[in-house]
């Protein structure tokens, strides 16, 4: 319903406010720009954490409930798809924020290739809470995907159509009835005079 859709998209909101002030305050260490620069940068961040896993999850892993068995090889190629993007995401994430610490200029590169030669080797313990509060943002974002419609895919609207042409029917066959009755009160009155 509207009321558990503004719920769902008013914690997605707020898992990105989140992200965006949490990694805010972790990548301000490296930027040259202090904390308006890890603000910046954050945002980016936190748009690609969450918007991906929200995309993911919306039309990827839905596919794991359809009744055809290649949709659903497709949901679970999804699913390890989005296991990919969220650990290798937050680990660069993590990596560049060590290197954004050393390396003001080029700090993506040196995270790139950190990540490259040795994935799980973060010094500091900040780098790793960086790396797990986004890891828990994408998987929430995924969940919340998941539950703003139907899970077998594209039925939502086909469901709310339904409802809605319900509702249409039940209240023209109430206007119908109350019709019907007024009829039949003034055939009685009638008769009754008659």
């Amino acid at each position: 319903d509207s009321a558990g859709k503004v719920l769902r998209w008013g914690l997605i909101a707020l898992l990105f406010l989140a992200e965006v002030l949490g990694n805010s305050y972790f990548l301000a260490k490296g930027s040259a720009y202090g904390l308006i620069g890890g603000f910046a940068e954050a945002v980016i961040i936190a748009f690609l954490n969450i918007g991906g896993s929200l995309l993911i999850g919306d039309f990827g892993l839905r596919q794991c409930w359809h009744r055809r068995l290649w949709r659903k090889l497709i949901g679970l190629i999804s699913l390890a798809g989005w296991l990919g993007f969220a650990g290798g995401f937050n680990l660069l994430g993590a990596h560049y924020r060590e290197a954004a610490g050393v390396f003001f200029e080029g700090g993506g590169t040196v995270a790139l290739q950190a990540l490259k030669t040795n994935p799980f080797g973060l010094a500091e313990f900040q780098s790793w809470v960086l790396f797990g509060i986004g890891a828990l943002f994408a998987f929430v974002a995924l969940v919340d995907a998941l539950s703003l419609d139907d899970f077998y895919p594209f039925y939502g609207p086909l469901d709310r159509a339904l409802r809605a042409a319900r509702t249409a029917y039940i209240e023209e066959r109430d206007a119908l009835i109350a019709n019907l009755g007024e009829i039949k009160e003034r055939t009685v009155a009638a008769m009754l005079d008659a």
